[in-house]
């Protein structure tokens, strides 16, 4: 992927740790301009009722993206704040960020960076459509880690095979010396066991009855 980080939350997920999207907040008024204290109208009380609940539903969104995203959070949970008619502030939008780059050189852990990221994305009772986009980006990374990794799994497949098929020239002098030494020994009464390494490692003991000579 190309972006560094994410952020997600109930107002949306910005591609790169960069703050904006489409931020859900609610529409309700202030208190007075000079700041004194008034009863609340019914409507007014309304109104904070609904921007309490709103503050609590922002903060349980953000911290089930927090606690998903585990080491690849990127700080504590930015809140948007609203003013309600009591003069409080409650929390109307946020977004956590997190850290969506791949791991240089190890498709395997990058494999298991994107499901936390996917886990963290849609970690909320209601993921947002951002959230939801997220977790598809992170199904992408995913995918190229695993296609990395097979690719890295058959070129050590390739070299290990063809290492274990060439003999160095040393070796191949040794094994025709083999040869002749079991030759020797056979005229001795007894026959020359021998095993011989890629690298032109030579063990022998001398065995009665059968001969096997293993390249």
């Amino acid at each position: 992927m190309s972006i560094s980080g994410i952020s997600v939350g109930v107002g949306g997920i910005v591609g790169g740790g960069v703050r904006g999207g489409a931020r859900h907040s609610a529409s309700v008024s202030t208190g007075t301009d000079d700041g004194t204290l008034r009863e609340l109208s019914p409507e007014e009380e309304e109104q904070v009722k609904k921007l309490r609940e709103r503050d609590a539903e922002v903060r349980r969104h953000e911290q089930a993206h927090l606690a998903a995203a585990g080491q690849y959070a990127k700080g504590a949970p930015d809140f948007d704040y609203q003013v309600g008619p009591d003069g409080k502030k409650y929390a109307v939008g946020g977004e956590v960020k997190i850290d969506t780059s791949p791991i240089p050189n190890d498709p395997e852990r990058t494999i298991e960076k994107a499901r936390t990221i996917k886990k963290a994305a849609l970690a909320p009772a209601k993921p947002s459509a951002k959230d939801r986009q997220v977790a598809a980006e992170a199904e992408k990374m995913e995918a190229k880690a695993r296609k990395e990794l097979r690719e890295q799994e058959e070129e050590e497949r390739v070299e290990g095979k063809g290492a274990e098929g060439t003999l160095s020239d040393e070796g191949r002098g040794k094994v025709r010396d083999g040869i002749e030494e079991t030759q020797r020994r056979r005229g001795e009464g007894g026959e020359t066991f021998k095993t011989y390494s890629n690298t032109g490692q030579v063990h022998s003991f001398v065995k009665e009855g059968s001969f096997n000579l293993i390249f």
